[in-house]
């Protein structure tokens, strides 16, 4: 089965519409394959996007006029002309529209610099769904190779949208390349994580590199992150102790001097990721910021290779690939759809 470049745009504007951040691979891969079997179909699948908890988490309860901002805020980087609010407003609270029916109008309708704002942001999404998992072999699937960094909870879904705003705040912000990119993902990565130990490596190759980790700081500015920055500078204070005044091997890139003007920016980021205290007052524990939320259903899906055909215009192929972050639940599962509750509503 094959799924080409189209459908896979489609899912990354659902999830940057009714998320507000880029796919995770599983999930990318699961939505796409549905949304393919059923011929591009969108019904087949808004519902579920509309009725999971991650859309109910981010919209739920509230005000219909808070929701449509919100989207407005999330797909362009605005607010809604105050037509277009009134419109979808109205339309909502008479029961003409769900608000999964205002989203895809919302998508549909983009033009001028929202449609190149859109554009970027899909691009940008498939890059950083690239960047998780390289080792792609020119197929979108799993090969059974380790992801370098994990994407998974509600935690790391924040910092990805945090990121994906941040990256593309205008028409003329620039794609970001796939090197920049595995920088950013230190925001979500975990110490451990295999990305931390290639970033290691880029910054001494790439030594500019060090300013971006500066700007991801402040999406992340967390014990996590505080950790990684750490590692890293002992990595490359590591590498200048190597270098002796005889050495033959040195170049413009990695001489001593450069490395040290890194740690020296590294040590200007880590006086401004907040100290622990011991009580931990800095860091709360994540489930004071999600109590009573429930956790993403996963529906577990199969893990298929699915080869992407090149759609016409795109000289690169995207391969995405596995990820353990919970995808939204199935649409074979039943849902109750835009249900007043109080002043605001559900989906």
């Amino acid at each position: 089965m094959s799924i080409n470049r189209e459908i896979l745009d489609t899912v990354q504007k659902l999830y940057i519409a009714y998320y507000q951040r880029p796919a995770d691979p599983k999930g990318l891969l699961y939505w796409a394959q549905k949304l393919e079997e059923n011929g591009g179909n969108l019904n087949a699948i808004i519902h579920a996007f509309a009725n999971s908890p991650e859309a109910q988490q981010l919209y739920g309860n509230k005000p219909v006029e808070e929701v449509i901002k919100e989207i407005y805020e999330s797909v362009f980087n605005r607010e809604p002309d105050p037509e277009g609010l009134k419109f979808y407003k109205e339309k909502v609270e008479k029961g003409e529209f769900h608000l999964e029916d205002v989203m895809l109008r919302i998508l549909d309708g983009a033009k001028n610099e929202d449609a190149v704002i859109l554009k970027k942001k899909v691009e940008v999404a498939h890059k950083f769904v690239e960047a998780i998992y390289p080792e792609l072999n020119g197929q979108l699937g799993f090969s059974g190779k380790p992801e370098i960094v994990k994407y998974e909870g509600f935690k790391d879904a924040q910092k990805a949208r945090e990121w994906l705003k941040k990256v593309v705040s205008s028409p003329d912000a620039p794609v970001p390349d796939i090197n920049e990119i595995k920088v950013d993902l230190l925001a979500i990565a975990d110490p451990n994580d295999p990305i931390v130990d290639e970033v290691k490596e880029l910054m001494v190759e790439k030594p500019q590199l060090a300013g971006r980790l500066e700007n991801i700081v402040t999406i992340s500015p967390d014990k996590e992150m505080l950790e990684i920055v750490k590692e890293i500078k002992t990595h490359i204070e590591q590498i200048i102790n190597q270098f002796t005044e005889q050495s033959e091997e040195l170049s413009a890139v990695n001489n001593p001097e450069t490395l040290k003007q890194i740690v020296s920016k590294l040590n200007s980021i880590e006086e401004h990721i907040p100290v622990v205290s011991p009580e931990g007052s800095e860091f709360p524990p994540e489930e004071l910021h999600y109590q009573n939320v429930e956790q993403p259903h996963s529906p577990h899906p199969e893990e298929p290779v699915v080869v992407v055909e090149e759609h016409p215009g795109n000289e690169e192929q995207f391969e995405p690939s596995p990820q353990e972050i919970t995808p939204p639940p199935p649409p074979s599962m039943e849902f109750k759809l835009f249900h007043k509750v109080d002043e605001g509503f559900l989906w």
